[in-house]
């Protein structure tokens, strides 16, 4: 497979993932936005308090679970590496780059790159996404 193909599938594939962390991060914000204004107007119209602690709880849970997976951070990640791998990519297509060179660069991105990929947090809620 032609080194091109390689980084196009590469970059395919960022992006699908950048795309899905994304969608995740702004569920997640939406959610406990919408479960906290939702548990105060369940309060203010004497719903069953179970329905009100319920409804509570959701926020909690989110900030939880958004913090731990870093869905946000992990977005951000695949995004700066679609914007690596699109740069080599355009070196060896439109600026005649040696296949080799742009490989060698390929394969240091990657090993780079996973040094920072924002792994699970579940203990440190003091790192920003």
């Amino acid at each position: 497979m032609p080194l091109i193909d390689d980084l196009e599938n590469r970059l395919h594939y960022d992006s699908t993932w950048k795309k899905r962390n994304d969608r995740i991060a702004y569920t997640f914000v939406w959610l406990g936005i919408l479960a906290s204004i939702g548990s105060s107007i369940a309060a203010a119209l004497k719903a069953p308090p179970w329905i009100v602690a319920i409804a509570a709880a959701i926020p909690g849970i989110v900030i939880t679970v958004d913090r731990s997976f870093r869905f946000a951070a992990r977005g951000r990640w695949h995004d700066v590496l679609c914007i690596n791998i699109g740069a080599l990519a355009g070196a060896l297509k439109y600026e005649g780059a040696a296949e080799k060179e742009i490989s060698q660069k390929f394969s240091e991105l990657l090993k780079a790159s996973q040094e920072s990929y924002p792994t699970l947090s579940i203990t440190d809620f003091k790192t920003k996404p």
